[in-house]
């Protein structure tokens, strides 16, 4: 056994016996931090697959253990969460609001193969998270698979992106508006913030206005596009649950997370003043 305390539960979801997502739950918050509803398996939280017990050591570095006989006390997080991207009526929550980009760019490494690139000498997850805000934005035109290799690639190099695929968070918002510059003659302005407040992202959607988050912790960094955010409030206290809408450009997922109970030891966050058409 681990000599870590327990964080929360990994479900997996099924529809018609097929795979159709995952929910975590988490102990520390009582609810739920992070969702999907898509057909990959896997979280932005690393971990063992197919196994149900998180345990955290440090944060950003989560393990993953079988649960024990007793396990069957949790089932109830089946009750907060259907096989449509929405809170149960019964689980004490109603939906709320939720506000999505005008486009929802997805690309990622699972994408790099089709472009002839090779992930091992090439993956960097801040120059996918900019080339999906870029293309939010058409600062790149899409009319060939050469289009986006060097859009990505440029990208790439203008970040300093080192090779193995590491990037600066501080300089995602000038290298995003040096390429719309070169590429479209665009004057963009951005803005940096670290550990920002969720209500930083939410109001980079509400203006329709791409972002990026960049997490720290323990077990290394990771950069994520925000396409959008959905909200429910819990019906007992009024309190509204956030989950924001990230491009995970580790394998396409949309995931949903609550950035505020990610246990990070350190976040950013850049927005691109620029409505996505």
């Amino acid at each position: 056994m681990l000599q870590a305390s327990v964080y929360g539960c990994y479900y997996e979801l099924e529809n018609d016996n097929q795979y159709a997502g995952y929910v975590i739950y988490s102990y520390d918050e009582d609810d739920i931090i992070e969702y999907s509803f898509e057909e990959q398996d896997g979280s932005m939280f690393e971990g063992r697959e197919d196994e149900e017990v998180l345990y955290r050591n440090d944060p950003l570095d989560y393990e993953i253990d079988t649960f024990s006989s007793g396990s069957s006390s949790y089932d109830d997080v089946w009750d907060v969460i259907e096989d449509t991207p929405s809170v149960a009526n019964n689980s004490g929550y109603t939906y709320y609001r939720a506000k999505y980009l005008k486009k929802r760019s997805m690309y990622s490494e699972d994408d790099m193969d089709d472009w002839g690139l090779d992930k091992d000498m090439w993956y960097g997850c801040a120059p996918m998270a900019m080339l999906n805000v870029c293309r939010e934005c058409s600062f790149f035109d899409l009319n060939s698979t050469a289009d986006i290799v060097a859009a990505y690639t440029n990208l790439y190099a203008l970040a300093g992106t080192d090779s193995n695929g590491n990037t600066s968070e501080s300089v995602l918002g000038w290298t995003i508006a040096s390429f719309a510059r070169i590429m479209k003659n665009i004057s963009v302005d951005y803005t940096y913030e670290v550990n920002p407040t969720t209500s930083y992202f939410l109001s980079a959607v509400n203006s329709n206005y791409p972002s990026i988050i960049g997490m720290i912790g323990g077990d290394g960094g990771h950069a994520v596009s925000v396409n959008g955010y959905i909200q429910y409030k819990r019906n007992s206290t009024g309190g509204v649950r956030t989950y924001l809408c990230v491009a995970d450009g580790w394998d396409s997922r949309t995931r949903y997370i609550c950035f505020t109970m990610a246990n990070l030891e350190h976040t950013s966050g850049t927005v691109i003043q620029y409505e996505t058409r």
